[in-house]
Order: C-alpha cells, then sequence, then structure tokens
C-alpha cells in the first residue's frame, strides 16, 4: 500500500497544476524561439540575397550579359519570394496567441521525407 500511496499520479498525468501546464509552457517557448531563430535566419538570408543581386551583379559587369542572365536569371523572383515569407514570419510573432496553432497545423500539414 506504502508503495500505491507514492506514485502520484495526478502529477503525471498533466493536471493543471502538475507537470503538464509546465511542460505546455516549455513547448510554447521552444516554438516562439524557433521561430525567432527561422526569422533571424531569414533576415540573414534576404541580406545576402539583396547583396549578391546589387554589389556582386555591378562588380561582375565585364561578364557578357548572357552569363549575368544566366547567373542571376532567378534572384529577384527568390528574393520576392522570401520576402513576403518573412513578412508572414513577422505577422505571425505579432499574434503570438495564435503562433503555437500556426506552427503546428503547418507542421502537421508537412510530408515526411
Amino acid at each position: 500500500m506504502a508503495e500505491h500511496g507514492t506514485d502520484e499520479p495526478s502529477s503525471r498525468t498533466g493536471s493543471p497544476d502538475g507537470e503538464g501546464q509546465a511542460s505546455g509552457d516549455r513547448l510554447s517557448l521552444h516554438q516562439r524561439l524557433a521561430v525567432r531563430e527561422l526569422i533571424d535566419t531569414e533576415l540573414s538570408y534576404l541580406h545576402l540575397l539583396r547583396l549578391c543581386a546589387s554589389d556582386i551583379r555591378s562588380r561582375l559587369q565585364q561578364l557578357p550579359q548572357g552569363d549575368l542572365d544566366v547567373l542571376f536569371s532567378n534572384i529577384d523572383d527568390v528574393i520576392e519570394v522570401n520576402s513576403r515569407f518573412l513578412h508572414d514570419l513577422q505577422e505571425t510573432t505579432s499574434r503570438e496567441e495564435e503562433q503555437v496553432y500556426l506552427i503546428e497545423s503547418t507542421e502537421n500539414s508537412l510530408p515526411i521525407l
């Protein structure tokens, strides 16, 4: 009987005053940090793309125009898509309550590779 009393099932079942709330808070914090890291990475990537599209392209003007067109053929489209993606990510963080739901629904709809 003494062993049964030490099980404390309420702390393992995720009761409101047990580990369930703390675990949910930790998960939410990890997800917010992951989104923040994704935004920072995307900002850096977009900066590098813009640098490549402007500065590097202008320094390569000695190359034939056909070569420049091939090298930078899709960069403007990539910049546009990544700019929209970054904007949407930043908008998501402004709606903190909905953020976890949006991330979870996206994760659940991604194909498993």
